[in-house]
């Protein structure tokens, strides 16, 4: 496939929409828990039981703009529980 580049560890690079689309079905249906990096925000999706996915941001502007996302898409975000 030219759209994955192995890269000679456990990670597979990509920026085809579909194939990330495919790795975030393939977690909804708790097939594989894949983490997903998104080097240009510096952030981190991984997925979780029951259909949650954990978002790890370095900056708050960058976790201000994804709960912006969601809340946009009607999706259930809290915070973590500490």
């Amino acid at each position: 496939m030219d759209a994955i580049k192995q890269t000679g560890s456990d990670l597979i690079k990509t920026s085809d929409p579909l194939l990330l689309h495919l790795f975030v079905k393939i977690s909804l249906r708790e097939a594989l828990y894949p983490a997903f990096f998104f080097l240009a925000t510096s952030s981190a999706l991984g997925a979780y039981y029951e259909m949650e996915f954990l978002v790890y941001c370095l900056d708050g502007a960058t976790m201000q703009a994804y709960a912006k996302a969601a809340a946009q898409a009607k999706l259930f975000t809290r915070e973590p529980m500490r």
